[in-house]
């Protein structure tokens, strides 16, 4: 991949192999069980809210003051739910039990001088990293720069207009 220097900063070796793995990239991370299962426990809920409640018009009897819905933790019961919805949740639970959680065997994709470089570009706000319009670079800009172009590309009256 290629890097377009346009901020002129130095880049030291880990930014550069970072930034060539892409925009797309994604650095693994340490996986909190306990806000999966929450998180996962949540969305299956709203599935099943959906299947319960998919022929029943809303007739706004759960609504406080203001006119918004109270806030519920109802979840339907298991014998009203299609079993395609229990088998899918059962299957995701497993999985979800299954996970190993353990650091020392969790496969990194970064380096740690790569996660450093990474975490300081990002914190970076004097810099702006973009994608190139065309040829799949990857840019680096000064945030006044960037900036500058955005508002240079908006003030064009002849394709926006107030």
């Amino acid at each position: 991949m290629n890097i377009v220097n346009l901020a002129n900063i130095e880049l030291t070796s880990p930014q550069i192999s970072v930034l060539q793995k892409g925009l797309g990239f994604v650095p693994t991370s340490r996986l909190d069980k306990f806000k999966l299962l929450c998180e996962t426990t949540e969305f299956i809920r709203r599935i099943k809210l959906h299947a319960f409640f998919k022929n029943i018009p809303d007739n706004n009897t759960n609504r406080n003051e203001s006119g918004l819905k109270k806030k519920s933790d109802f979840v339907p019961p298991a014998h009203s739910i299609p079993v395609e919805i229990l088998t899918f949740e059962k299957a995701v639970m497993k999985e979800i039990n299954d996970l190993n959680t353990d650091p020392n065997k969790t496969f990194h994709n970064l380096t740690k001088e790569e996660h450093l470089a990474l975490r300081e570009r990002s914190n970076d706000k004097s810099i702006t990293i973009k994608p190139a319009d065309k040829g799949g670079a990857t840019v680096i800009l000064s945030t006044q720069m960037y900036r500058k172009e955005c508002l240079r590309l908006l003030s064009d009256e002849t394709t926006y207009k107030n």
